[in-house]
């Protein structure tokens, strides 16, 4: 996923009722603690 997004790259966004912003490599560090993203049937 890293060579999708510019090193400067920021996100913002909600894990759950929690902000999530940042730098893009907190992105890159919480999937490497959480795992990929499921999809639910």
């Amino acid at each position: 996923m890293k060579p999708a997004f510019h090193a400067d790259a920021t996100i913002f966004g909600y894990v759950g009722p929690d902000l999530f912003a940042g730098p893009i490599q907190g992105l890159f560090d919480w999937n490497d603690r959480n795992g990929a993203a499921r999809t639910w049937s």
